[in-house]
């Protein structure tokens, strides 16, 4: 079967989701705009214009189409609804699979009307929605009344990958983060954290991950809280060495929060929960599908340093409670989040809609 994806090629995700299928023997193409080699899998670079301006659309667009027709594929799957959800849909290929990941379905049909209509346009057009969750269903639903078939097909995480290992460490409790700095993410709430954390527990480290668009600008609050003696940048991994990283820490924090339901936790949470670390995360909405309070995990209050900063205490102080979430993590994990048979399940309906089989 051909399965040409339309997405971004340097994200870990995308990777190992298109070299699942191309190491499973299907002729796997890959559109983008982020160009990555991945071993298995024919890349096309699109645009490389100026971002942002209509004439590098409309050249993506253009040429999407151009491929995707040269490409002679089974089935087109875009990896985000805004951007390369509309290249897929404007190709007018069909059948067209596109999954949501998230701020794409929450935060970009709330800048304007015009977002919105293009977000509905996107879903309206796909004969499959993938959803990860019952909470990104429910945020679709409340785009489009109607069309597009919705399917919760979870992503999954390589547990033989990210599993406990065995790691040497020493006396001081190390936080990690690794949502990239930009505004989506809200790492200033756990920048503002840090000072209260410090206040009761010197003895931490929290680590960060050196990357994204406002990078310089947390930097720039790290000094002017200075706090610069107990924040370590980290360098972005590739998927391979992250599981000895996690393994590394004691402690996982999330700072992403929405109240709009589609915003999921992250894929790099699931992860950290396979390495038996305990997550901290938001009340964002959507978070109780995954994570029981004191159980699998630790939930604060969205957007509140102070209640991150309580949540961190807790768990710096009480090494029992750590283990046992991370136990309790790494159990759900493996019994809900398995990435073979998630990807299995999506090649099945796959197969299926290259044979007509799934009907809107």
């Amino acid at each position: 079967m051909k399965i040409c994806y339309i997405g971004n090629a340097q994200s870990i995700h995308m990777q190992r989701w298109a070299k699942w299928f191309a190491d499973k023997g299907h002729e796997v193409h890959l559109i983008t705009s982020s160009y990555a080699e991945i071993e298995g899998v024919t890349v096309h670079l699109i645009g490389t214009g100026i971002e942002g301006s209509p004439f590098n659309f409309l050249k993506k667009t253009l040429q999407t189409r151009k491929l995707v027709m040269g490409i002679k594929t089974d089935i087109l799957h875009a990896h985000y609804v805004f951007g390369y959800g509309l290249f897929g849909a404007l190709s007018g290929f069909h059948p067209f699979v596109v999954s949501p990941w998230g701020s794409d379905i929450v935060a970009f049909p709330e800048k304007s009307v015009l977002h919105k209509l293009l977000i509905k346009y996107v879903l309206q057009k796909a004969d499959l929605i993938q959803c990860t969750d019952e909470s990104i269903v429910e945020r679709v639903k409340s785009l489009i009344e109607k069309g597009s078939s919705i399917y919760v097909i979870k992503w999954g995480i390589d547990t033989d990958l990210f599993t406990p290992q065995k790691v040497e460490k020493d006396e001081v409790i190390k936080i990690l983060y690794l949502r990239k700095s930009q505004e989506t993410y809200g790492v200033e709430t756990l920048l503002h954290a840090i000072p209260e954390i410090i206040s009761r527990e010197d003895n931490v480290q929290f680590l960060i991950r050196k990357s994204g668009g406002e990078l310089n600008k947390t930097v720039d609050t790290v000094k002017k809280l200075k706090i610069e003696k107990y924040v370590e940048f980290v360098e972005d991994l590739p998927n391979e060495k992250i599981p000895k990283l996690m393994n590394s820490c004691d402690i996982y924090v999330d700072t992403a929060y929405s109240k709009n339901p589609g915003s999921g936790i992250g894929m790099t949470a699931f992860e950290a929960m396979s390495c038996e670390l305990p997550v901290v995360l938001s009340n964002t909405a959507g978070v109780d599908i995954y994570i029981k309070h004191k159980i699998n995990g630790y939930i604060y209050k969205g957007h509140d340093s102070n209640s991150l900063a309580d949540a961190v205490m807790e768990l710096v102080k009480d090494r029992n409670l750590r283990e046992e979430l991370g136990k309790n993590a790494r159990e759900y994990i493996v019994k809900n989040q398995n990435f073979k048979e998630n990807m299995e399940i999506m090649e099945s309906f796959y197969e299926k809609l290259a044979n007509g089989e799934v009907n809107q």
